[in-house]
C-alpha cells in the first residue's frame, strides 16, 4: 500500500472517530460515503461546515494521490505501446494490468478519474463527483508537465 494512500486513510478514520487500525486502500470509498452520512447528521452549522472542509480537504488530497499513481501508469502504458490509454479501461485491462480493477470513472474518495491525449502526450483528469461537496478543485496531471495543474470546478 503507498504511504499516500495510508496517511488519507488514517485521516478519514481519525476524522470519523471510528480509528481501530490500518484499513485497507479497498475500504476508502466506504469511509468516504459514512462521512458525509455523519456530516448529514451534524446539526451545529459551525461544526458540520467544519467536518465539510475536512472531507474536501481529504478528498483533494486522495485526489492529487490517485492523479500521481493514473499518470504513471499511463506513461508506462503510452512507453509500451507507443499511445496513451484511450480510457482507464486500457490501464485496467492491459495484460499485465497497469492500474489494479477500481471504480474510477465512477468515483474513489468523491473524485471521478479520466484518461485522455494531449498534443503534449497523456493527460489524467480528476474531477469532483460533486462540486463544493465532494471537492472545488479539478486536478490535471499531463505527461509534458511535471506537475499537477488545479482549476476551480464549476
Amino acid at each position: 500500500m503507498h504511504c499516500r494512500n495510508l496517511m488519507f486513510i488514517l485521516l478519514f478514520c481519525v476524522v470519523m472517530g471510528s480509528f481501530s487500525g490500518i484499513v485497507r486502500a479497498e475500504e476508502a470509498i466506504d469511509h468516504y460515503q459514512a462521512a458525509i452520512k455523519k456530516a448529514n447528521r451534524i446539526t451545529d452549522k459551525t461544526e458540520k461546515e467544519n467536518y465539510l472542509k475536512t472531507i474536501i480537504i481529504n478528498a483533494e488530497t486522495e485526489a492529487k494521490a490517485w492523479l500521481g499513481t493514473i499518470g504513471a501508469a499511463s506513461s508506462l502504458y503510452a512507453a509500451t505501446s507507443s499511445h496513451c490509454p484511450s480510457t482507464i479501461e486500457d490501464l485496467v485491462k492491459a495484460v499485465p494490468p497497469y492500474l489494479a480493477e477500481k471504480p474510477y470513472s465512477q468515483g474513489i474518495d468523491g473524485y471521478r478519474y479520466a484518461v485522455g491525449t494531449t498534443s503534449q502526450g497523456c493527460k489524467v483528469t480528476a474531477e469532483p463527483i460533486e462540486c463544493g461537496k465532494s471537492g472545488s478543485k479539478v486536478f490535471i496531471w499531463e505527461s509534458g508537465n511535471a506537475t499537477i495543474t488545479t482549476e476551480n470546478c464549476r
